[in-house]
């Protein structure tokens, strides 16, 4: 579907880019073909932005974060929303095959979302203020991790979503609720946004998404028996730069 071979910054003009991959559902709709040539790039065959066009088959997935992460720090990427990745595994850039994948106009490069997030967060002051607060983020962050996994349980019948959605879930409310609590200033650590409070944002929306998608209902986060993780909540998306971004974020259902 795509061609990004040919694919080139003129770094001179884009000094602040970077390319970032993920995949996209197949459609079953006959798409756009987009032919462009922007500034100084050489022309190049590929479909940018395209779930613009067909909103509904483009996925959040594991790109999520580190797109999240790019749009809080201000950082301008392509975001770039694959159907196929054999010509990306073919170019050898992929060190374990797969995506998401972040570029930079120098040739610097990263896979694996956590990695990506976590190296931009770093390069905009999105982890702490000395190594004890970024690894109590690492740590919060693999706490939201196994959320997420434990989230994928839902997909094992019945009882295994009854678990979740009962038990398991809240459980994991009450210890971000407790983090809250003892941080005592709306953050997870630190007094000031880090990159895991993006992190718990995102895990919670997509909690939420699948609960509209498994099961027909909406999901709200109780005011009253979790208030830090609601006001938390709130306050990442409303940030200015991550409400721009979600915003023009194409609409997804996962």
């Amino acid at each position: 579907v795509f061609s990004v071979q040919n694919f080139q910054f003129n770094k001179s003009t884009t000094p602040n880019i970077s390319l970032i991959y993920d995949t996209m559902q197949k459609p079953t709709l006959t798409y756009v073909r987009l032919f462009l040539i922007s500034f100084d790039w050489k022309f190049f065959d590929v479909i940018i932005f395209f779930a613009l066009f067909f909103q509904q088959f483009a996925k959040r997935g594991l790109g999520e974060l580190p797109r999240l992460v790019l749009a809080e720090a201000g950082v301008d990427f392509v975001d770039n929303r694959v159907g196929k990745i054999d010509e990306l595994k073919a170019s050898g850039k992929l060190p374990f095959g797969q995506v998401p994948f972040l570029e930079y106009p120098d040739g610097f490069a990263l896979s694996q979302s956590g990695a990506i997030a976590k190296h931009v967060a770093r390069e905009h002051n999105l982890y702490g203020k000395n190594n004890k607060e970024a690894s109590k983020i690492d740590m919060v962050y693999d706490g939201t991790q196994d959320l997420r996994v434990a989230s994928r349980s839902c997909l094992n019948g019945e009882e295994a979503k009854q678990l979740f959605m009962t038990k398991t879930l809240f459980t994991w409310l009450g210890h971000f609720e407790k983090l809250l609590s003892e941080n005592g200033n709306g953050f997870l650590v630190g007094d000031s946004l880090s990159y895991v409070d993006i992190a718990l944002y995102n895990v919670l929306f997509n909690t939420k998404a699948a609960a509209v998608a498994l099961f027909k209902t909406e999901l709200n986060i109780d005011q009253e028996k979790y208030p830090l993780v609601y006001k938390h909540f709130n306050m990442v998306e409303t940030r200015p730069n991550i409400a721009a971004y979600l915003k023009k974020r194409p609409v997804t259902e996962g």
